[in-house]
């Protein structure tokens, strides 16, 4: 990694590590943060004004210790679903951690650690057969009122077809990790009103996360440098990728 990278990540109070070590101290509860340079990843970061475009929630595996993504995506990768065992698996799934860092094509991600009460085996267990399987959330109109909380909040918990932050927000309110009224106006919050951003943004619904430092997690496949856009409409980020081989 280059000295300007080092400095990039310093500037933003980001530690950055190896994905060996998030492989070996990483535990359920964590998350992962992405930042997607797809147009349908740049569309999400354009609205919710954060290179934050996908999130997954991290499960320690019970019986050997693996480290695990329990996600939702719209498109298969290619990557093994443990459970159903389809390699071209789309929509709610849990994957190898190591085999999503080792495709990921974009442009960089970061490790939220978890630090309140201990999560259960069965209560994750649970909450994983009860999602799995689920369809990704089709609805652009569902995912536009996501990004716009105060102003066209989705009313209905409906969680039928899931997208990724939804899915997250449903899997912390059942583990009893966040509070499922909004701390502001103490009106429900439902899950599918959460966006990526929301997962990095100091919610007090995180108080059980560690607001020190992220940490970003590489080598990637990618290396990109962040440079605002100045717009008049829009503060977002558009994503500049050099080749990192």
């Amino acid at each position: 990694m280059n000295n300007n990278n080092n400095n990039n990540s310093s500037k933003k109070g980001w530690i950055t590590i190896h994905k060996r070590e998030f492989l070996c101290y990483a535990k359920t509860g964590d998350l992962l943060l992405f930042s997607g340079d797809s147009f349908g990843s740049k569309f999400t970061s354009l609205f919710t004004e954060s290179p934050w475009t996908h999130v997954a929630f991290v499960v320690k595996m019970p019986n050997n210790g693996e480290v695990a993504l329990f996600e939702s995506v719209k498109n298969p990768d290619g990557i093994f679903d443990i459970i159903s065992k389809e390699r071209e698996s789309c929509g709610v799934r849990l994957i190898h951690a190591n085999k999503k860092l080792e495709n990921y094509k974009g442009a960089m991600c970061v490790w939220k650690k978890y630090d309140g009460h201990p999560i259960h085996a069965d209560a994750i267990n649970r909450t994983i057969e009860k999602y799995h399987g689920r369809p990704y959330e089709s609805s652009i109109s569902e995912m536009v009122r996501s990004s716009f909380f105060c102003l066209l909040q989705n009313k209905i918990e409906a969680n039928d077809n899931i997208f990724c932050s939804e899915l997250v927000a449903l899997v912390m309110k059942d583990l009893g990790i966040i509070k499922r009224a909004n701390s502001n106006n103490n009106q429900r919050r439902t899950s599918n009103s959460y966006t990526p951003s929301d997962f990095d943004c100091g919610l007090e619904d995180l108080i059980c996360y560690k607001k020190d430092k992220l940490s970003l997690i590489e080598p990637l496949r990618g290396r990109h440098t962040l440079v605002p856009c100045l717009e008049p409409l829009w503060s977002c980020y558009c994503f500049y990728c050099c080749c990192s081989y």
